[in-house]
């Protein structure tokens, strides 16, 4: 950045400045369509299989942003359905499902008047636990790319949220201290807690999650993106 700010606000994506469920749920249907038509399965089995493979990957990938990757996801299900690799039916389903659920997402209300405001006395950064091309596709989608000069995933640093070391590598690339920055997301133990241990101080955002028993783990809780400005500045009106 040209023109570095001392204090910096730190934004989860998926269920932070969108909805993530319907967008899933759109997707999974285009995905389970394209594959019925080629090879014929019901709609029950087709997802208890897709959340099978995916509780395996995310056993066997924990840490990795592989855990969340779709085409891999697709892969296991189609040659476990089929009994065969069968890539062009694979990545049939991995359109069907990306093309759709990027169609149906739409920014959180407040997003993009919230961004707007705090930009312009704090530097932002986005930080999420996912391959970079996805989270990257859905940044152009939502309309918010403009508000993020920076943009750290999981994919690219190696390690996931709570690892402090991906807090960390956005705060070096903004140039702020821990202790000038806040973490807004949705999870109380990969946002809130994560970003405590690395510093930092921590916003709950419940607009798409209800506030889980261990929200106390953040600093503050709110209910709407467009309560953020005010919020932020209450937590870092006495940052050192």
């Amino acid at each position: 950045m040209s023109a570095r700010r001392a204090r910096a606000v730190l934004f989860d994506l998926d269920d932070t400045l969108y909805a993530y469920a319907p967008c899933n749920a759109a997707g999974l249907a285009a995905a389970h369509t394209a594959l019925n038509g080629a090879a014929p399965l019901d709609v029950a089995t087709f997802h208890a299989l897709h959340d099978r493979v995916r509780a395996e990957l995310a056993m066997r990938l924990r840490g990795q942003a592989a855990s969340h990757d779709r085409a891999i996801f697709f892969k296991l299900v189609v040659e476990r359905h089929t009994g065969a690799s069968r890539p062009a039916l694979a990545l049939e389903l991995l359109e069907a499902y990306w093309s759709t659920f990027l169609a149906r997402a739409t920014p959180a209300a407040g997003a993009s008047e919230a961004l707007e405001e705090l930009a312009r006395d704090h530097a932002l950064a986005l930080v999420t636990n996912q391959a970079t091309e996805v989270q990257l596709r859905k940044l152009e989608r939502l309309g918010l790319a403009r508000w993020f000069p920076v943009v750290v995933t999981s994919g690219e640093v190696g390690v996931e949220k709570p690892d402090a070391r991906i807090f960390a590598a956005a705060l070096e690339a903004l140039g702020v201290e821990a202790t000038g920055a806040v973490m807004v997301g949705d999870d109380p133990e990969v946002d809130a807690r994560g970003a405590a241990n690395a510093g930092l101080r921590t916003i709950l955002s419940t607009q798409f999650r209800a506030a889980p028993g261990d929200a106390t783990r953040s600093d503050r809780v709110v209910a709407s993106l467009s309560a953020l400005p005010a919020v932020v500045r209450e937590l870092l009106a006495t940052a050192g």
